[in-house]
């Protein structure tokens, strides 16, 4: 515990010279010492026992080599690998369903793919008993990984696409093909920090399943269209995200920005021409212990001629988001809502913005129901929404919102996670001095892509 501070020549009380040190003797008190540079400490020659040595020099029996050879007797044959040829049944499954007694019949999927995942192939397809030619439907996937990018090719018809639109929701039947290109891009790598550029070519015909719901139409609101469009999309994602156990709930970092451009064209008989962008951003920055700040904005414009139901602005229902594994944020539609706020503002320009400050609160719930459904982690949040609304230069709707939100991790069937959400609103102008507000109830991931 000595501190060396200075050293000092040779003298004839110290013919090797000697050193100046300090130690701290108490709290209260240092001392100073002259110690001759000679003096070494007594180095033991210690000797250990055989028998505590043998560990140094012990050895398994058996190694296992660098590089094993196979065994000749196991090898049947030898050839190129093949994708297509080592193609292979993954799962399928099929039920009834009922929708009425006009719809009715047998649903079915199958999933077919190869060791390396270079190939997949997916099918879901129902056959309606009553009216086959007009009810039956079915959902074809391929996906191709033999390059960097992975390709996905979907058909589909009799496609049911629920918007919240209006005062409901438009099921807007399709019935068309996509491609989608989704390209990993290594830009400025950093851990826990992913880009992905995706281009997405579709043609499609909608028609609205429900127009029935749309007499008399709120005031404001244009009916649904029916149509063709054809149209691309090209959007620039970077998220960083580290790992963390209660992600889905509570994610305790992460900054993110997303970029999209939509267009559509008159091309191959297209009954929309727009081109439409859109910029949003979130970032979860720390606070008080594990609380955190959640921000989120986004910004969107369009210009020229979309189908009425997908115009940008503000919906009166929540989507339901959910993050997939594969798949990412699976999401029907990209419309906000200002929590406090249930009716619905449409245009061609949109400003949303969300903050919420997020407190854990349960590390678990502890509840199964039916040993199928449970209830995990808890957090509370109190919020702020602000947003609007223009249509040429016109405002449409201005409106901010105040609340707190109880959130909770849902498992299913003990490996699907997802987070919902009960949460309690209020108009920005009317929080305080009113009896209205807004009890709801969302499905929705913790940060937006």
């Amino acid at each position: 515990g000595a501190t060396v501070h200075d050293w000092q020549p040779a003298d004839s009380l110290h013919p090797s010279g000697s050193f100046i040190v300090s130690v701290g003797s108490s709290k209260r008190r240092d001392q100073v010492f002259r110690i001759p540079a000679s003096r070494r400490t007594y180095q033991p020659d210690i000797v250990v026992p055989e028998p505590y040595k043998k560990w140094v020099s012990h050895r398994p029996p058996e190694t296992i080599p660098g590089s094993v050879s196979p065994d000749p007797s196991l090898i049947t044959d030898r050839y190129s690998y093949k994708p297509l040829k080592n193609l292979t049944h993954a799962a399928s499954l099929a039920l009834p369903y009922y929708n009425s007694s006009e719809d009715w019949g047998i649903a079915a999927f199958t999933s077919w793919s190869e060791p390396l995942a270079k190939h997949s192939f997916g099918l879901l397809a129902g056959l309606s008993i009553p009216d086959p030619a007009k009810n039956s439907f079915a959902f074809l996937t391929y996906v191709n990984n033999t390059l960097r990018p992975t390709l996905t090719l979907n058909a589909y018809n009799l496609l049911l696409m629920p918007v919240a639109y209006g005062n409901t929701y438009a099921l807007e039947e399709r019935n068309g093909v996509d491609a989608t290109v989704s390209w990993p891009l290594d830009i400025a790598v950093r851990p826990y920090t992913a880009t992905r550029l995706n281009v997405l070519a579709q043609y499609y015909t909608s028609s609205i399943f429900n127009e029935e719901d749309y007499s008399p139409l709120p005031s404001g609101l244009l009916a649904p269209q029916n149509g063709i469009e054809f149209r691309g999309q090209l959007s620039l994602t970077r998220k960083k995200q580290r790992p963390y156990r209660d992600n889905i709930i509570h994610p305790l970092d992460g900054i993110g920005v997303r970029i999209s451009v939509d267009a559509a064209t008159s091309a191959l008989g297209g009954d929309t021409k727009f081109i439409r962008g859109s910029l949003s951003s979130f970032v979860v920055l720390p606070m008080i212990g594990l609380h955190r700040l959640y921000l989120y904005g986004k910004a969107q414009a369009l210009s020229g001629t979309s189908f009425n139901q997908d115009r940008p602005g503000f919906a009166r229902f929540d989507d339901i988001q959910i993050t997939a594994p594969l798949f990412g944020t699976i999401a029907f539609s990209d419309a906000d809502r200002v929590r406090g706020f249930r009716d619905f503002a449409y245009g061609n320009h949109v400003l949303f913005g969300s903050a919420e400050y997020r407190i854990p609160f349960l590390p678990s719930l502890q509840t199964s129901i039916l040993g199928f459904l449970s209830l995990g982690s808890t957090t509370i949040s109190a919020f702020v929404d602000a947003g609007g609304v223009w249509n040429d230069g016109d405002p449409v709707a201005q409106r901010i919102g105040l609340g707190a939100e109880l959130k909770n991790a849902l498992t299913i069937g003990g490996a699907f996670k997802l987070m919902h959400a009960v949460g309690v609103a209020q108009a920005g102008p009317e929080f305080g001095s009113s009896d209205h507000y807004e009890i709801y109830y969302r499905i929705r991931t913790t940060i937006p892509f």
